[in-house]
This record gives C-alpha cells, sequence and structure tokens, in this order.
C-alpha cells in the first residue's frame, strides 16, 4: 500500500495538525503547537524571542489497526527578564497532550499504565502488541524489588534524626561508647560542622552546581547533604560477627562474659575475625543490658529488614524476649 496523505487538520488539545500520512501499518501525524509565545517555567514571563525549533515523538492510541506516530515541531525561546537563570526555554505541551520528557501522549500513557498493573511485564508486552501499542518490558521483579527497597532506604536515612529521638538517642553520651564508636563519633561532629555551610547555601536557593563549586564538593555529595542522607552518626559497615550473632547470643545467656574466652569458642568454630571486633561486641552487648541506658538505634539498612520480615523470624523478637519457644510442628507422615 502507497503513502497516503492528508491536509491540515483542526487543532486538537493545543496542537495544530499539518499533515497526516499513512504508510502501511503506521499513521504519521506532523503538528505544531497552536499557541503563538512561549512561557518561562521558571519566571513565567511570556516571551516571543524565538531562539530555535526541535522535533518531539510522541505515540498514540492506534487508528483502525495502525500504530499512529505524532511528531510535534517545538519552539525554544529566549527569556528576556533581567535575572531569570533561565535564558532559553523550551514549549510545554498541554497537560492532555503529553507530559514533560514523555514518548507518549496522556491517553497512550494511561493504556500502557493500565496494561502493566492488570498484567505484569511479559504478559503486559504481548498483549500490548496485539494491541498495536507498542510497550517493551524493561523491568522485572527482581528491578522493581530493587527500585523499591532503595526509595525505602532513603526514606529511612532521611528520617534517621526522628527515628534517633524517638529511641531516646537525641543525646550521646561520649564516656558510654566503644573506642570505634568514638572515633565515628568524632568524626561525625566535623561532617556536622562542614554540612552546615551547604546547608546554609541551600536555605538561600543556591543550585547544586554552585554549591559544589564553592564548597569543593561533589554535586553527589552536595545533593546528598541536602536530602538529610548524612545524618548517621554511626555511619554503618561490615560486621564480620554477622554469621555469629546466634552463637554469641547463646553464649552470653550461657554466662561466657569473657572476651578472650568467647573470641577462642568462635576461633574454634571457625570465626576468622580478631579479638577486638568480639570485646567491642560485648562492651556494646553490657551497655544495652543496663536497665537505664537508652536502646540503640540500628543501622539505616537493619530497619527495612526488620520491618518488613515476620516478627518471629528477627532477631531478639517476641518469642526471644518471653523465654518461650515457638512449638514444635510435627511433620506429616
Amino acid at each position: 500500500m502507497g503513502k497516503v496523505r492528508f491536509g491540515r487538520a483542526m487543532a486538537l488539545a493545543g496542537l495544530v495538525v499539518e499533515e497526516v500520512a499513512i504508510d502501511g501499518s503506521t499513521v504519521s501525524v506532523r503538528a505544531r503547537s497552536a499557541r503563538s509565545e512561549g512561557r518561562c517555567p521558571l519566571c513565567g514571563a511570556v516571551s516571543r524571542s524565538l531562539h530555535s525549533r526541535y522535533k518531539r515523538g510522541l505515540l498514540d492510541l492506534p487508528a483502525n489497526g495502525r500504530e499512529v506516530a505524532v511528531l510535534v515541531l517545538v519552539r525554544r525561546f529566549r527569556c528576556r527578564t533581567a535575572g531569570c537563570r533561565r535564558r532559553i526555554f523550551a514549549e510545554q505541551l498541554a497537560p492532555t497532550t503529553g507530559r514533560a520528557f514523555g514518548r507518549r501522549t496522556e491517553r497512550m500513557e494511561l493504556v500502557v499504565h493500565q496494561l502493566g498493573v492488570a498484567l505484569g511485564g511479559r504478559p503486559g508486552a504481548e498483549v500490548a502488541k496485539r494491541l498495536c501499542v507498542p510497550a517493551i518490558q524493561v523491568a522485572d521483579r527482581w528491578h522493581l524489588m530493587e527500585n523499591a527497597s532503595a526509595a525505602f532506604l532513603g526514606a529511612i536515612r532521611r528520617n534517621m534524626r526522628d527515628i534517633r529521638r524517638a529511641l531516646g538517642q537525641g543525646s550521646i553520651d561520649k564516656a558510654t561508647l566503644t573506642a570505634a564508636e568514638r572515633i565515628q563519633y568524632d568524626g561525625w561532629r566535623r561532617r556536622i560542622e562542614s554540612d552546615a555551610i551547604v546547608l546554609k547555601l541551600h536555605a538561600e536557593n543556591r543550585p547544586l552546581n554552585e554549591i559544589a563549586r564553592r564548597t569543593g564538593r561533589s554535586r553527589k555529595l552536595v545533593r546528598g547533604i541536602v536530602r538529610g542522607e548524612r545524618t548517621d552518626t554511626f555511619r554503618p559497615r561490615g560486621n564480620s560477627l554477622a554469621p555469629s550473632f546466634d552463637r554469641l547470643d547463646a553464649e552470653w545467656q550461657d554466662g561466657c562474659r569473657n572476651g578472650a574466652e568467647l573470641w577462642r569458642r568462635l576461633r574454634a568454630a571457625g570465626f576468622e575475625g580478631s579479638l577486638r571486633v568480639v570485646t567491642e561486641w560485648m562492651t556494646r552487648r553490657r551497655r544495652d543490658d543496663i536497665a537505664d541506658a537508652p536502646r540503640k538505634c540500628p543501622a539505616p539498612r537493619t530497619l527495612p529488614r526488620l520491618t518488613t520480615l515476620a516478627r518471629d523470624h528477627g532477631r531478639g523478637g517476641d518469642s526471644r524476649e518471653s523465654g518461650r519457644r515457638r512449638p514444635h510442628r510435627r511433620r506429616r507422615a
């Protein structure tokens, strides 16, 4: 089938359709904005000073079994407002037509979203293909869970200050810290003083690039400070004792309170860590056993695991704290 062209059509959702062409299984639509000026997204000033043009592609709902591709001619304008940081900006499409940086129209985006929610990745892609809606599976369950975990961890890190306050750790007594915790605490004090400069510049509405340039820090580090991701007093680190926590608790409950003896027992079981790691664990354990001592706040990476796992599967759960064992289930024959 040859290419069929139509003349100019009427304006639709802020666009003026200039040309429609049918080529085989594809309908190509060429359009432009119906407005004669643009509005700066930063200061809101109207501008008619044209800078340049570029083409933006959008996929729309199919028509008579054919894919529809909309090619929009978008203009860039100059902002003439004195003091505005945005010197050049692109005109925005109507919200019902397409989102910023979107590759599909809004109604097409809604259909793809509903297919993904109802059917999932691979089945949704197959059904979309039959409906002449090109949607490609780019995420599986692992990536979705990984992204959700990263977002959850970021939210916890931004609220660690409130979490510590709820656990009674608003103030830290340096005399109760171990040697390793005391070193981290001193570094945290110096870090808070230097981060105050970044927060002050951010309060003055300075952009991140300017703050990074004036403080000599990377943009990624500045962004983490602004988002509140560096408020941890004791930064998490790998713990070689993690596989031996259950044995440590059992030895502690059995009355072994000597660090060297406990370390020798762990070494006999295959532990390769140093004596200092074991003695620091014992120091923290003695401190936590004091009745009036504040509870130690778990690390940010530990909190998501504690809040998502079943209570019976966590360390120090209800069954262990009450001193009762869970009932043994008999196997069926």
